[in-house]
């Protein structure tokens, strides 16, 4: 937000306030409301022409009267890392962001606000160059496309909970645990294991269900727990496949079972535009995680075999994996469109995504990193669907014209064959 005579930012109401980051409070110098910035979209490697979307709400913590006044200027900048393309890395300017194109807002009319705006892009005359020089000048070059925007007056209503990573000015940076719990561990106790070490240092608790020698079993029949992933429900949940078996008799005590008791359970919530992610110890319905880091609908997750790493597809066109057992924010799988399935491998390196573009993506993770292995463009239609079998050596992924593969999924995924049922033809499935 720019003031457009002067060419500065734009002044907050009270410079006490936070605008944009919960952490502005600590620096008294900050008066003006700070830049925002969206995640990054993932461009396809494959070539093909895309249309980048973002879909996100950025949160400006300031009075709405602002948006009506004369002098104010939104700027857009859309910026890409220099690495992202190899002519770009071979620049001089490989040390910064490369300026693509920019637009601007002047929302002064009230009938621009709450409305879905299509902007103009403009070129940059040199990748040195700022916005406001050039909208000053009134010698802009259009670029060949247009962004569409929308400003809005939001309140918020409910106060964000504290995650790992704050995501607005009213949020909290939280870790699972203090710092003063943090400086009393021994040194030598950091994991700094990578990924694939596949082991979850979360206590599974003994069940306190007992049962005295003789006495008969009921089958359960009432309601043993209630959680409130979020106040507009629930919109995907998934039990840790590890656990262990728990001895069950039935009525004429001759005959015995084994009932499993799954050790996690992760929920995906929505709340309004929020959309938390919980996970659950099952024994003792201890809240093991909590994030707010997904900015739309949940659908779908997937555990690692031994439960120490869960991954999260969204609308939000990212998918993120969180690990159970370091302190560390997840770590982000960027697509160019909505992500519909996630399914881990055997190796809990290797994750395989389904997403809107047709296209399967698997991914190797690292710590703190994750590299793309390789894009698979065999379906014809959106893919909805990820499942795979005991050993998690095969999977299988459907698309919305009835059609599924079978892949031989290792280090890389390798097509088996086509599966085309006649009756599910051009069905989504």
């Amino acid at each position: 937000m720019i003031d457009a005579k002067s060419g500065q930012h734009v002044k907050k109401t009270r410079p006490e306030i936070c605008a944009v980051s919960y952490y502005e409070r600590q620096n008294e110098t900050i008066d003006y409301i700070l830049p925002i910035q969206t995640q990054p979209f993932s461009p396809d490697k494959s070539g093909s022409i895309l249309r980048p979307a973002w879909e996100e709400s950025l949160i400006i913590n300031d009075d709405s009267s602002k948006l009506y006044e004369e002098n104010t200027v939104f700027f857009f900048e859309i910026l890409a890392l220099p690495t992202a393309c190899s002519n770009w890395a071979d620049s001089r300017q490989a040390q910064s962001w490369y300026k693509i194109a920019w637009s601007f807002l002047r929302p002064t009319r009230s009938s621009l606000v709450g409305r879905k705006c299509r902007l103009q892009l403009y070129s940059y005359p040199s990748q040195q160059a700022e916005v406001y020089p050039i909208w000053a000048s009134h010698k802009m070059a259009t670029y060949s496309s247009t962004l569409y925007v929308t400003v809005k007056v939001t309140t918020l209503k409910d106060q964000p909970p504290p995650t790992l990573r704050s995501m607005g000015p009213h949020q909290k940076e939280e870790g699972t645990i203090s710092f003063e719990q943090l400086q009393s561990r021994p040194i030598g106790t950091t994991s700094s294991t990578s990924m694939a070490a596949d082991t979850c240092s979360v206590p599974l608790h003994t069940s306190a269900w007992t049962r005295e020698a003789g006495q008969s079993c009921q089958v359960p029949n009432r309601l043993h727990k209630v959680l409130h992933p979020g106040t507009q429900g629930c919109s995907a949940l998934a039990f840790s496949p590890d656990g262990r078996w728990d001895p069950f008799v039935t009525f004429d005590l001759c005959t015995l079972f084994s009932v499993f008791i799954f050790r996690f359970l992760a929920c995906a919530g929505v709340s309004g535009e929020s959309y938390p992610v919980t996970i659950w110890e099952v024994s003792s319905w201890t809240l093991v995680l909590s994030s707010d880091d997904h900015r739309g609908l949940v659908y779908n997750f997937s555990w690692s075999f031994q439960s120490s790493l869960v991954a999260s597809a969204s609308a939000d066109s990212v998918c993120r994996v969180w690990s159970l057992e370091r302190l560390a924010p997840p770590l982000t799988l960027p697509h160019p469109c909505f992500v519909y399935g996630v399914q881990f491998a055997a190796s809990a390196a290797i994750v395989c995504t389904a997403a809107y573009d047709a296209c399967l993506r698997v991914w190797r993770l690292h710590e703190g990193s994750v590299d793309l292995v390789e894009e698979l463009r065999e379906h014809k239609g959106l893919v909805n669907c990820l499942a795979s079998d005991g050993s998690r050596s095969t999977l299988y992924s459907c698309d919305s014209v009835g059609e599924m593969c079978v892949w031989t999924i290792n280090e890389s995924a390798q097509l088996q064959r086509k599966v085309k049922v006649a009756e599910v033809g051009r069905i989504c499935v």
